[in-house]
C-alpha cells in the first residue's frame, strides 16, 4: 500500500477519500479544512495523534510488511472512520466532519448515501471557495445516478430465491471496511459460547410459536436444554 504524497486535504487520509472522483479536492474551502471553531482542545489534539498513527503506519506498509502489520494498519483506518462518523460527527454536526463521513461512504462505493450528506454540506457552505465543492458534488450526483440505473439493469437479472442451506455455510461478511474493531473477537466469543445452543433453540422454539406448526406445551424446557439428536 503506497503513501500519496500529493495529499493534501488536512485532517484527512488517502485511504478514505474517493480521490478517484473528478474534482474531488477540497482543500481551498475554509469550512471542510479547518476545524470546528467550537472543538476543545482535547479533541482536536485526539484526532491530530490518530491522524498521525494513520500516516506513519500508511509510510511503514509495503510489499513486505507482515500480515499482522497490514491487519493492524486496517483496524487503525477503520477505528478512525467509526470515530469520524460516531463520535465527532453528532458532537459537531457541521460541514467538516460531515464531509468526511460523506467521503468514507463514497470510498466504500456507497455513493448515494454519500451524496445525501454531499447535498447537506453544500448546502451549508457560504464562502466563494465552495463552487468547485459544487462541481464536485455535481460529479457525484451522476455517479450515483449511473450506479442506480446499473443496480437497476442487474436487479432486473436476479432470482430472488435460492435454495436454502444452513446459516453457517453463508460466508461471513468480515471483509466488510468498516466493521467494528471488535468484530472478530465477537465471532470467537460466539463459537465458543457455552449458551450457543439455548439461543439457537430459543429461535426454533419462537419460529415454531409464530408459524403454529404444532403445539408446544413447555416451551421453557425446551429453550434451556438442548433437543434430543434423533427428533
Amino acid at each position: 500500500m503506497d503513501v500519496d504524497h500529493s495529499f493534501r486535504v488536512p485532517f484527512h487520509c488517502r485511504q478514505l477519500a474517493p480521490s478517484d472522483v473528478p474534482g474531488w479536492d477540497y482543500s481551498s474551502v475554509p469550512e471542510l479544512v479547518i476545524l470546528p471553531e467550537d472543538m476543545p482542545p482535547e479533541d482536536a489534539r485526539a484526532l491530530t495523534d490518530h491522524l498521525q498513527v494513520v500516516q506513519s503506519a500508511a509510510e511503514s506498509i509495503s510489499s513486505s510488511s507482515s500480515r499482522d502489520e497490514v491487519v493492524q494498519f486496517e483496524r487503525c483506518l477503520r477505528q478512525l472512520a467509526l470515530d469520524w462518523e460516531n463520535y465527532y460527527l453528532p458532537k459537531y454536526p457541521g460541514p467538516f466532519f460531515r464531509v468526511r463521513v460523506a467521503d468514507v461512504r463514497a470510498a466504500g462505493g456507497s455513493w448515494n448515501t454519500a451524496l445525501m450528506l454531499y447535498d447537506e454540506v453544500l448546502h451549508s457552505l457560504h464562502s466563494p471557495e465552495s463552487a468547485s465543492f459544487a462541481e464536485f458534488v455535481s460529479a457525484m450526483r451522476a455517479r450515483a445516478q449511473n450506479d442506480a440505473e446499473q443496480q437497476a439493469l442487474r436487479n432486473g437479472h436476479l432470482r430472488f430465491f435460492q435454495p436454502w442451506k444452513p446459516a453457517r455455510q453463508h460466508a461471513k461478511p468480515f471483509s466488510w471496511p468498516i466493521l467494528p474493531a471488535a468484530a472478530p473477537d465477537m465471532l470467537a466469543a460466539w463459537r465458543t459460547s457455552t449458551t450457543q445452543r439455548q439461543y439457537l433453540n430459543y429461535n426454533w422454539v419462537q419460529t415454531i410459536q409464530l408459524d403454529q406448526d404444532c403445539l408446544l406445551t413447555s416451551r421453557v424446557r425446551l429453550k434451556r436444554w438442548p433437543f434430543r439428536p434423533t427428533l
